[in-house]
Formats: C-alpha cells, sequence, structure tokens
C-alpha cells in the first residue's frame, strides 16, 4: 500500500519483519509475529491519546499522500506514468485490562485515486497490512498472546516475482495464539498461526491459499546482554485449486540475540530448511527445496542523531507458477537528524532470486534505494518528501522493469 505511515503505525511498519505470504516470503515465524505486536505496544504512548474513556485510549491519524510513479505497469517497455492520490486514515485503541493484561487494536485504511488511469483507482479500501489486534493475558511466569494481522494491498511492487502488471489486490489474514514461559534463564515459546491469502483480481485465483504454522523456541539467558537457543517450525500449505503444489515446510536451527555494546545489538538465526510439494498441480514443477537459510541483523547507534542497520538474509518463498523462489537478500538504512525538527533517512537493498523450475523460471536481480526527508511541521504534523526507485533485471528481458517513484506525505495526530 502506497502511504506514509502515520506517527505511531510508522514504528509498526519499521519493526514488522519483512516475512509474509507472498511478500515475499513462506511465512512470518510465529516469535517475529508475537513480538512484533509486543514492540507496537512499547511504542504507545497513552500521553499522545486523541481520546479517553475510563482506561481505554483511542488515537487516531490522518493524512494525504501525493506521488508521481513513471511506470505504474512495471513494464520493460511502452511504460505508463500516473499521479497518485491517497488519503489515510489510521485508529488506534488501548485498554490496560489490568496491571499486566491488555488489549490493543490498530488499523490503518487507505484509498488510491490515479488522474490518468481511473481504471485503476482502488476497489473497496486498502488496509495495511500491520493492521492487527492484539491481545496479551499474563498466568504466573507465562504469557499467552492472541492475535490477528489482516491487510488488503494492491501495489504489486511488494511481490518480486511480479511484473507487467499494474495491480495484484490480495487479501491476508493471519490469525494465531502463542505463549512465551520465563524461566528466568530458560526462556520456552511456542504457538500457531493460521493464514488465509485470497487474491481479489481475476486471474491469479489459483494463488488462494491457506497454510497452518507450528513453531517453538528454547532460550537461554547467558546473561543479561546475550540469549541463545533453539527453534524450529513446521508448515502446511493448501491451494484452493489445482495449479500450484500443496506443499510442507520444516525447519530446525539456532538462534542468538546479543547487545554487544551501548550502541550495538545484532541477531543471527540459522536453520536447515526442508519443503517438498505433493505435484497435485499442473505448473509441472517437482522441486524441492533442502538447504540453510539465515539472518542476521546489526543496528549501531552511532550518536543522539544518527543510527544506521544492515541485515543480510537467506529466505525461500512461495512461487508463482514454481515450487518456491530462493532468495538472497540484503538491507541497508540510515537514519539522520540533521537539524531540530527535521530528519533525513536513506534504504537501500539488493536481491537475488531464483525460481525453483517451471515454464520460464525467472532467476537474477532486483535493488532498490529511497532517500527521504522528514519535517515536524507542529507536535501534531509531519510532512515527508521521498523517492524511491526499483530496478529488475532477470534472466528474459520481458521481465526487467525499472520504476521511479516521487512523493509527499502530510500525516496529522488528532
Amino acid at each position: 500500500m502506497r502511504f506514509g505511515a502515520t506517527a505511531f503505525l510508522a514504528v509498526v511498519c519499521a519493526a514488522a519483519p519483512a516475512f509474509a505470504q507472498f511478500d515475499p516470503a513462506i511465512s512470518m515465524t510465529g516469535v517475529e509475529a508475537a513480538n512484533m505486536a509486543r514492540e507496537t505496544r512499547q511504542q504507545v504512548d497513552d500521553s499522545q491519546a486523541t481520546m479517553r474513556v475510563g482506561k481505554v485510549s483511542f488515537r487516531m491519524a490522518a493524512g494525504l499522500r501525493q506521488e508521481y510513479n513513471d511506470n505504474i505497469g512495471l513494464a520493460p517497455k511502452a511504460r505508463e506514468h500516473d499521479f497518485i492520490t491517497t488519503p489515510h486514515l489510521t485508529l488506534g485503541m488501548h485498554w490496560p485490562a489490568s496491571q499486566l493484561n491488555s488489549l490493543d487494536l490498530i488499523l490503518g485504511f487507505a484509498y488510491s485515486k490515479y488522474w490518468r488511469h481511473p481504471s485503476l483507482d482502488t476497489s473497496g479500501i486498502l488496509i495495511e497490512p500491520t493492521s492487527m489486534l492484539d491481545f496479551n493475558v499474563y498466568v504466573d511466569d507465562v504469557r499467552i498472546n492472541i492475535h490477528d494481522r489482516i491487510g488488503i494491498q494492491q501495489d504489486p511492487i511488494a511481490t518480486s516475482q511480479l511484473s507487467n502488471i499494474t495491480t495484484f489486490r490480495r487479501l491476508n489474514n493471519t490469525s494465531g495464539i502463542s505463549a512465551d514461559w520465563d524461566l528466568n534463564q530458560i526462556i520456552l515459546t511456542s504457538g500457531y498461526d493460521y493464514t488465509i491469502f485470497r487474491t481479489l483480481d481475476d486471474g491469479y485465483e489459483y494463488l488462494d491459499q491457506n497454510s497452518h504454522e507450528f513453531y517453538g523456541r528454547i532460550g537461554y539467558r547467558y546473561a543479561p546482554q546475550l540469549t541463545f537457543g533453539l527453534l524450529g517450525s513446521y508448515i502446511i500449505t493448501d491451494y484452493e485449486r489445482e495449479v500450484q503444489n500443496n506443499g510442507r515446510t520444516w525447519s530446525v536451527g539456532g538462534y542468538t540475540d546479543a547487545i554487544l555494546s551501548e550502541y550495538l545489538r545484532g541477531g543471527a538465526s540459522v536453520s536447515f530448511q526442508g519443503s517438498s510439494f505433493d505435484n497435485n498441480g499442473t505448473i509441472g514443477d517437482t522441486s524441492s527445496f533442502n538447504s540453510v537459510v539465515f539472518t542476521a541483523t546489526l543496528n549501531n547507534q552511532l550518536n543522539r542523531w544518527l543510527n544506521h542497520a544492515l541485515t543480510l538474509r537467506r529466505y525461500t518463498t512461495l512461487g508463482i507458477g514454481t515450487n518456491f523462489t530462493d532468495v538472497y537478500r540484503v538491507d541497508y538504512s540510515v537514519n539522520a537528524e540533521i537539524v531540530q525538527q527535521v530528519t533525513t533517512a536513506l534504504s537501500f537493498y539488493h536481491e537475488w532470486f531464483r525460481d525453483s523450475a517451471g515454464i520460464l523460471a525467472q532467476k537474477g536481480t532486483r535493488w532498490g534505494v529511497g532517500p527521504t526527508i522528514g519535517y515536524q511541521m507542529t507536535p501534531s504534523t509531519r510532512l515527508t518528501v521521498g523517492y524511491q526507485r526499483t530496478e529488475r533485471d532477470a534472466n528474459y528481458n520481458l521481465f526487467d522493469y525499472t520504476q521511479n517513484v516521487a512523493f509527499f506525505d502530510v500525516n496529522h495526530q488528532f
């Protein structure tokens, strides 16, 4: 969805992992999903509430994004450009049911108007994929988390396998439950997520699928600054139509989280992943995946004005016309406060992808860079101006594209 996050939703977008159905990986691990909700709550400041009713605090923010896109169809040639206007609204609620238990709700809505191609206007509404319902209950040393995350998007740029397409409307909803048992040095985590993925445009119904994910983690807190342990997951993917192959994916590995210094934090996980597919579909792909996947992240706060982060990872995504896509990716971001009320940011990623097999299986690279400048106009109003360039270079020229997007976004916290 192409709109700038509001004041309190921006943190969710930054913290949320990039792993989700088709956007881009097989599945967000359940541990990451539960932690996303926790990080969201930590950013809620009741002093900034728009309204309170008893213990319940409500927050509301609205904004308008205007952008120019020089290649709305992700085409290698005959590129079409457009001006897109996107009003957006974000609602938040926090209910501290007791000293420990809490209920949180965040909903982000938007509508996109295409001025040169009105047929591409949003049908219905868009829902920010970090919209979520999150309920936490503590029983002695056990934290039980019940969550639901929903998103409706239409921008195809988020799906790395796609090109030559103007919109890719899809619904992604994940409901689940997890439990963390803190035994001081030992931390046990387990959970279950059920995900529904549905395409909302004609021609892609064969991608509609349901998945079940079971996951667990055993951590050992060696010191306050160092935790390491074992993790594992098992995912069942069943498609609604017999085009894509149903699949099973399991992984077993280890992880570590470390505070290396007052200004440097890091984390890493390495797992062996196995994926097998039923060959019940018509795509003709009999491939399976059996190899190592990993994630490594460093976050460095250089001083009070400047911080940067680096992430390296290998993961697999569900394929489009193939069983899966194997991806290596590097992400780098830097944020700086130049003067009071003015911030700058620069994000960059580069990925190498390879489809498993099938007709016109693709391999190649994709990269993107996006500088932004933010100005806090008033305590409640923020202006963001930015630019995003994306390039894709595949083994077939038909699937190559370059896209440039320039935008400004005004957000107001009520």
